[in-house]
């Protein structure tokens, strides 16, 4: 029978809620310009009658192979910390650029993955996203969609309900500072998800999906 451990059950279910992590390059970088960057955050759950959310962290680097391509890979931090290697790598790719009032659109693709290091459980998910973003001056304003796919129906962590496809949607706002780009963002986890009966107690009024938070510190080259 699957037994994953305690924080590898903690992340599975956070993955079928839809993601640990927040959006990745919403606009592609230009051509042959490296960013790397830090993340943390993640849903909201209800400890010791204090609403936070789970302390997910990440470190990522993305290149842009043209104007319209960037590919980028992460690794989960707290997650290796207590030996679960979470690994994602993926590309985003630019429909069509920002015109006056029109924002701009871009799609990205990502593999994540997920092995339990102690006894060697393993997940692969992918993903899809669709992503709008808006350039001011000072900074971006972005949302979108994205849609994961769950391969295990057998494998379901903590009784939860299995669903084939998860949707999240998330807004953000990045604020510039010359190189350096700071960002906030808000996910609607799993809104068709059931939410009760796991390890932790999600800070969501009803009993299905949760609410993310998260803040990116990046810089590009």
């Amino acid at each position: 029978m699957y037994k994953p451990g305690v924080l590898f059950s903690l992340i599975l279910i956070a993955i079928l809620l839809s993601d640990c992590a927040p959006a990745r390059f919403v606009k592609p970088l230009e051509k042959e310009e490296w960013a790397v960057g830090v993340n943390a955050g993640g849903p909201l759950i209800n400890f010791f009658n204090t609403i936070l959310p789970i302390p997910f962290s990440s470190v990522y680097a993305g290149y842009g192979v043209n104007d319209r391509l960037t590919v980028h890979a992460g690794l989960h931090t707290t997650s290796l910390i207590f030996k679960n290697l979470q690994i994602d790598a993926g590309g985003t790719y630019l429909l069509s650029n920002q015109k006056g009032k029109w924002p701009g659109i871009s799609v990205n693709g990502t593999l994540n993955g997920i092995v339990d290091l102690k006894q060697f459980n393993h997940r692969l998910y992918p993903s899809l996203a669709g992503n709008f973003f808006y350039d001011y001056k000072y900074g971006r304003f972005y949302g979108g969609m994205e849609q994961w796919l769950d391969l295990y129906p057998g494998q379901v962590p903590d009784g939860s309900q299995y669903n084939p496809w998860v949707p999240a949607f998330y807004v953000g706002q990045t604020i510039k500072i010359k190189k350096w780009e700071v960002n906030f963002e808000y996910k609607n986890l799993g809104p068709f998800s059931w939410n009760k009966g796991h390890v932790v107690r999600y800070a969501r009024t009803g009993d299905h999906g949760a609410n993310g938070l998260y803040v990116t510190l990046q810089k590009r080259f």
